[in-house]
């Protein structure tokens, strides 16, 4: 049998199969290459008619309308997408809400305003203004959809109000990108300061993923060119013979680990339990020409709702049923242990547009006994909240309720279950069945169901809607996200911040110093470098995860060390958390919080003995204020350093882990949403088993030298009962250190080289997907690069360089590694789409 001595690495491959002078002369054609083409692109520059300060991927080229044999798209005019049964696919197209697009930073970025809108209160505005400092840059707004195949017509509408003051060669542009592909559906220099609408045929494009782009360049010279975006829309209209069939699919994503927001407490409603029996009956069948818009609103199967992993999370329910087998159960059963807990269920519906009439229904068994806990139902649509149910009653049989939704036509709406127990008194619960949209195409008269003797129901009170927070960021199971270094340089973050993001990152970890941004008691600097990170993540379309430090750099900080300034920390946090708590008032969006770093290490613990105890407690007063400002924020615990030392200066993490419950009473429940762990993988390759590590003093002979340690400490949250949570790999990865001698032996001595560690880096996730779903959440790789390492002229010599995944490099290079490719062509595969620096 002969085997094959190929090396299965394709980068490593490509770099070893020519020979050094072949070599020297194709780096010699690409470098000439590359000058013609940087060339072509600052011929403006060249010309005089650029200013020097533009950045090179600030100037856009106006590309042709179509590749050479694409069909140009077509322009409309008076298309009306009523009676056809058309979805809507653009999210956030009204723009009442910061989200959904993503927004380059640019000299001069597009930007959410309340100046003017369309409809609604808020649209978008791109460019720049006839008083605007900045007159040069590429301002842009892009959203990514994929179009359904089989559909009769697709059809693009937007409302835009365009200005141009001057002269000079600005523009404002519609694109829409397919692939290599660019089709221009408009690009010129409009001065029309009115709303106008457009509408183009994307009909031609259906099956594709399209990039939408709207944008405005302003070439530097005397001009300014801007505009303004508002209710965007893209229609997908089915075939005739399918109309029938359009319905929403389930997301397959495991549910993320949060309460969903509470805003308003309702008294309880005296009143005594109902003693009537009551059978119930269903309304009958709506006719044919209505179409239902929920999934799974019988509870039959396990799809289509999300739910969340809350204290007492929501559950499918044999008894009671209203019909069928199954129903949803919410809240505490009486009888049970009481908690402070938001139990509730959710999916998101598309109501079509021009639908006659859209009807919610749901039958609902509610019960509860005393205290501040109420059952609630809400829809959210642009924003906006309408409690359709919200109150306190036991009413322990089945009730049927029925709301009008036809003037959320076009709406993607946010249909919310819930019953929230405040951990004090009594208990509350509620089983739903029976939950139902439709959306018919004529005014239908529902037949009368048999009238059922029932008890008088207990009034609830009404209550005037109000917006809620924004939906929980989603946190898939694994999830893919990158330590980054984003303070102090703005243009190596945004550098950064595009390369994660086109390689399939969707969340980035980036650490908050509290001595950065409160270098003084009460004197505040987060509009400094805070506010820019925070900003400048969200408009990369990444998640953000703020990594709270504890301990302070500066031995003279003027809060002191843990645990001696936890007291002033949690002030700190509940300033911040308010802050960037994600609603339309706040300067940004942190998704999640990680509270502290390794502490169980005493560097990390103001250099006392590290105490889980005092950990704890402070966990869960910051945790407190968090959900305080933010319901739906993620709190994750510190990850703690894979260690086996026991001493003054650090506690092994499975010990640490073990006191931390000990010390909640084996009771998470307000203290973290998901545990934090750290899983370097040391010199062992990813599948290693801790056993193995153990036994292998080439391994390093402990279990904590495995990445699969984090199996251990599952085993420590599942004997305290905490199964139902998710954990977060807030930092793993390889080193391929041959410099410092304290990393040598699990670096390059362990034949740890570049390719060897994005080897390592794939399987670790491959790992996770098939055999920790659903329990693992968020996996953050160490690391993306630090410009600070290039500081001394030797950046051998720091520690984290060989662990990261790309080479530092300043904003007019960019040197890869094979971990950042190998990781983009893994994760861009994942999603059936090619790695942009894939060599092959």
């Amino acid at each position: 049998m002969t085997t094959s001595t190929a090396d299965p690495n394709p980068i490593r491959r490509l770099a070893r199969s020519q020979s050094p002078l072949t070599v020297a002369v194709e780096i010699l054609f690409a470098l000439l290459i590359v000058a013609a083409f940087w060339y072509s692109r600052n011929a403006d520059f060249f010309a005089g008619r650029v200013p020097p300060g533009l950045p090179v991927e600030s100037r856009v080229e106006k590309p042709t309308s179509s590749a050479p044999g694409i069909p140009s798209l077509s322009r409309l005019a008076g298309f009306d997408p009523a009676g056809k049964e058309c979805r809507q696919l653009i999210a956030n197209g009204s723009f009442e809400w910061t989200g959904d697009w993503h927004l380059p930073l640019s000299p001069r970025p597009a930007a959410y305003t309340d100046e003017q809108a369309s409809e609604g209160s808020r649209s978008l505005r791109l460019g720049s203004g006839p008083t605007d400092q900045f007159a040069y840059g590429d301002s842009q707004a892009r959203q990514t959809l994929d179009l359904p195949a089989d559909v009769e017509s697709l059809v693009l509408m937007a409302d835009v109000w365009r200005t141009a003051s001057g002269s000079g060669r600005d523009r404002q542009y519609l694109r829409v990108r397919v692939g290599p592909d660019h089709h221009t559906l408009f690009d010129e220099r409009v001065d029309l300061p009115s709303w106008q609408p457009v509408a183009y045929d994307l009909t031609l494009l259906a099956g594709s993923r399209v990039e939408l782009i709207f944008g405005v360049l302003n070439s530097g010279g005397p001009g300014r060119a801007a505009m303004g975006v508002d209710n965007v829309r893209l229609y997908a209209c089915p075939e005739p013979s399918k109309r029938a069939a359009l319905t929403p699919s389930p997301k397959s994503s495991p549910p993320p680990s949060l309460m969903l927001p509470l805003v308003y407490r309702m008294a309880p409603v005296s009143g005594g339990e109902p003693t009537a029996t009551v059978t119930p009956t269903k309304t009958p069948t709506a006719p044919a020409l209505c179409k239902e818009l929920v999934v799974n609103g019988d509870f039959e199967s396990n799809s289509g709702w999300t739910i969340p992993n809350t204290p007492r999370p929501g559950r499918y329910a044999t008894e009671p049923v209203w019909s069928g087998s199954r129903s949803l159960g919410l809240g505490i059963p009486p009888g049970q242990a009481n908690a402070y807990s938001d139990s509730t269920a959710y999916q998101w519906v598309t109501l079509p547009l021009g639908a006659a009439q859209i009807t919610l229904r749901a039958a609902l068994w509610r019960a509860v006994s005393s205290g501040g806990d109420f059952h609630y139902l809400w829809v959210a649509a642009d924003g906006k909240t309408t409690r359709v149910m919200q109150g306190v009653e036991d009413a322990r049989y089945w009730r049927e309720i029925s709301y009008d939704l036809t003037a959320l036509a076009g709406k993607r709406l946010f249909l919310l279950l819930g019953t929230f127990n405040d951990g004090a008194g009594g208990v509350a619960s509620m089983f739903a069945d029976g939950v139902s949209i439709q959306a018919c195409s004529s005014v239908v008269t529902p037949v009368p169901a048999t009238p059922t003797p029932s008890p008088a129901p207990t009034a609830t009170p009404t209550v005037t809607p109000t917006s809620i927070y924004p939906p929980p960021a989603e946190i898939r199971s694994p999830d893919f996200g990158a330590n980054a270094f984003l303070w102090w340089r703005r243009e190596i973050a945004d550098r950064d911040l595009t390369l994660m993001q086109e390689a399939g990152f969707r969340w980035v970890r980036q650490s908050f110093a509290w001595e950065d941004m409160e270098p003084a008691p009460g004197q505040y600097t987060l509009e400094v470098e805070a506010d820019r990170v925070v900003r400048q993540v969200n408009a990369s379309g990444l998640y953000l995860l703020a990594r709270l430090d504890l301990n302070a750099d500066n031995p003279d900080f003027w809060a002191g060390q843990p645990p001696a300034s936890n007291g002033k920390f949690v002030e700190f946090v509940s300033m911040l958390a308010q802050r960037y708590n994600c609603t339309r008032a706040a300067v940004g969006c942190v998704h999640a919080w990680q509270v502290g770093n390794e502490p169980n290490l005493a560097r990390e613990w103001g250099g006392k003995r590290p105490n889980p105890a005092q950990y704890a407690a402070l966990l869960g007063q910051v945790y407190r204020a968090i959900k305080a400002a933010n319901p739906n924020a993620i709190v994750i615990s510190a990850g703690m350093a894979p260690t086996g030392t026991d001493n003054e200066i650090a506690m092994p993490d499975t010990r640490f882990y073990a006191e931390m419950y000990r010390a909640m009473k084996g009771n998470s429940d307000g203290y973290f949403d998901l545990l934090g762990v750290h899983a370097a993988g040391f010199a062992a390759p990813p599948e290693t088993d801790p056993a193995q590590a153990a036994v292998n003093p080439a391994y390093g002979g402990q279990r904590f030298f495995a990445f699969r340690h984090v199996e251990d400490i599952r085993k420590i949250m599942q004997a305290n009962g905490d199964g139902d949570k998710r954990m977060a790999i807030l930092e793993f990865g390889w080193t391929s250190d041959p410099v410092n001698p304290d990393y040598y032996w699990f670096g390059a001595g362990a034949g740890i080289d570049e390719f060897v560690k994005a080897d390592y880096l794939r399987r670790a996730y491959v790992w996770a997907g098939e055999h920790w779903q659903p329990w693992v959440g968020l996996m953050s790789v160490l690391t993306m690069p630090n410009l600070d390492w290039l500081e001394d002229g030797d950046p051998f010599d720091e520690e984290q360089y060989w662990w990261a995944i790309l080479e530092p490099s300043q904003i007019d290079e960019l040197r890869l590694r094979p971990a950042f490719v190998g990781l983009c062509i893994y994760f861009r595969g994942l999603a059936g789409e090619r790695c942009p620096y894939d060599p092959n």
